[in-house]
């Protein structure tokens, strides 16, 4: 899902940059509403969630994805395609052999992914990274810049929201939601709070405690979730933040970059993922002072921050919107010669 906010955000800004240009999308996600009503979308019938899940083998799926993309993408004709996904080389060959821009975002990755990814970089006509340069290893950022690969910065929610919110609720979210076994610690910290507010009469010392919770697409259980306001989807994760006193949460890059966005103190748990480093990113801003990881649960953290939550709140980094330049890239790219 992370994928479709991302490229959703870069579309937006690129309408207004290039508001003659047609957009289309193809999605392996079924959580598509967003996309359908603003884009043509194709959705593939292979979802990502089997893959999450062990029920259809990677290397599978990413076989059916070339096969499928590259039948729309020649059904299409599209003059450029942007990946923000798996590295898939059969359809950046396809976009090759096709004149087709081929422009790719690479999030920051573990060593080992980027060792094996990064012989392919070079083939796309651009590469947007939508981090700070300062964010990656030394000798990645070197390979970077020597491809002319460009630091954009973060892709985040570019509305603005007034000041003087009255914040009072504490929301939770779960991601997307999957029954995965990389997801339970997050799970069992939030059932564990969840437990102890029941039993405690939402008081966390002399602070009465308004849950929220945002499931995510992919939720089937795994938290008694009895007693407090529940979403599976929410149609805006910044606004809600926002109006947030604190957040739980993994950290996952849309997540820590709607926190700092927002300047809403957060405990997180962070989440072990194939290609990414949750526990590296999460203790940037814990160095910082204006979130806690939850090591031993999330009560401690939480309770330290309803203590001291302006400490908390004004200790954020600023944070700049790559979106417009990230569309420019696009931009330059597909009229590029």
């Amino acid at each position: 899902l992370g994928h479709v906010i991302r490229t959703s955000r870069i579309a937006e800004a690129f309408k207004r940059l290039r508001s003659d240009v047609d957009i289309f999308f193809v999605t392996n996600t079924k959580y598509d509403a967003y996309l359908k009503k603003h884009y043509k979308t194709y959705t593939l019938k292979k979802d990502t969630r089997e893959v999450i899940e062990g029920r259809y083998p990677y290397e599978e799926y990413l076989r059916y994805n070339a096969r499928s993309i590259s039948k729309i993408m020649a059904h299409e004709l599209p003059d450029a395609a942007l990946f923000d996904c798996e590295l898939n080389t059969e359809l950046l060959l396809f976009c090759r052999k096709n004149s087709i821009k081929a422009i790719y975002v690479l999030r920051i990755t573990t060593p080992d992914r980027f060792r094996d990814i990064r012989r392919y970089l070079a083939l796309f006509d651009s590469v947007i990274v939508p981090h700070d340069e300062g964010e990656f290893p030394v000798d990645q950022r070197s390979f970077l810049r020597g491809i002319s690969a460009e630091f954009v910065g973060p892709i985040i929610d570019v509305h603005d929201y007034p000041e003087g919110t009255t914040r009072k609720n504490v929301l939770i979210t779960l991601g997307s939601g999957a029954g995965i076994p990389e997801n339970r610690p997050l799970f069992s910290a939030v059932d564990s709070f969840l437990a102890y507010l029941r039993n405690h009469g939402n008081l966390i010392g002399q602070h009465v405690v308004e849950v929220d919770i945002v499931t995510g697409p992919f939720y089937e259980g795994g938290c008694d979730l009895s007693g407090v306001k529940v979403r599976r989807i929410s149609e805006n994760l910044a606004r809600d933040m926002h109006n947030a006193r604190v957040v739980i949460s993994g950290a996952g890059y849309n997540t820590i970059n709607e926190i700092i966005q927002t300047k809403t103190p957060a405990v997180v748990i962070p989440l072990s993922r194939r290609w990414e480093d949750q526990y590296q990113r999460a203790q940037v801003l814990e160095r910082l002072g204006c979130i806690k990881i939850a090591r031993a649960g999330i009560l401690d953290p939480i309770r330290g921050i309803f203590n001291n939550w302006g400490s908390y709140h004004s200790q954020f980094p600023p944070i700049r919107s790559g979106n417009m330049k990230a569309a420019g890239i696009l931009s330059e790219a597909l009229y590029c010669e």
